[in-house]
């Protein structure tokens, strides 16, 4: 279902009936779609074409993921890193797959491999890029801000730098769903832990909250 979705948002990009996705309802900054849609405008529509974007930084992610290991440790320990990861379910049965999942992580791997080049401020700005293509990546700000604290010999300029490359690119994310979707800022909260439209509805929160009370007492 998330393919096809994704899909039609790309074609309607590459058609040009769309492009700035006006009249459809979008849930996530819409990088994948964009992505897909250079691809099929030069490769044509087919199930193969929309899924070379998210295919290629699966597997750009684990060269990646490689050489920002042998930066923190060895050649050994790089190796191991991506045989484990790429032997894990998510990649095996994402890998090949028009979701946004793997450019997100494509680009937190890269945010990652500035950090141990000291890198910081392209850091922040990879994870930015990453929640354009899921708001989820997001989530490694905090982490990665922790990691540079306990490394930086020059904390307050790297985190600065750091955090400078994340506002810039929700800026971007913030400009696009106020000039573009004029939907300005009833867009992060609705129906999932981190959505991209709607208004918080207290009353889906509480019943889903119960649903998982009633969850717990079933087990």
């Amino acid at each position: 279902m998330d393919e096809t979705l994704y899909s039609y948002w790309a074609l309607r990009i590459a058609d040009g009936s769309d492009i700035f996705l006006h009249h459809t309802t979008t849930d996530k900054f819409p990088l994948l779609p964009y992505m897909i849609a250079i691809v099929v405008s030069v490769f044509g529509n087919s199930e193969t074409t929309v899924r070379i974007p998210s295919f290629f930084c699966t597997i750009g992610g684990f060269f990646i993921l490689y050489k920002a290991v042998t930066n923190f440790y060895d050649k050994k320990t790089a190796l191991f890193a991506v045989i484990i990861t790429a032997l894990t379910k998510y990649f095996i049965v994402y890998g090949p797959t028009a979701f946004t999942d793997q450019i997100m992580t494509f680009f937190v791997l890269a945010s990652f491999l500035m950090i141990t080049e000291k890198k910081y401020f392209l850091s922040g700005i990879l994870i930015g890029i990453s929640a354009m293509a899921k708001l989820t990546g997001l989530f490694f700000y905090l982490p990665f801000f922790i990691g540079i604290f306990m490394l930086s010999d020059n904390r307050k300029k790297d985190l600065t730098d750091f955090s400078f490359g994340v506002f810039w690119m929700l800026l971007a994310i913030i400009m696009w769903a106020g000039l573009v979707e004029l939907n300005a800022f009833r867009l992060f909260m609705a129906n999932s832990p981190i959505p991209y439209k709607g208004t918080l509805d207290t009353e889906y929160f509480i019943n889903g909250f119960n649903t998982i009370k009633k969850y717990q007492a079933d087990l």
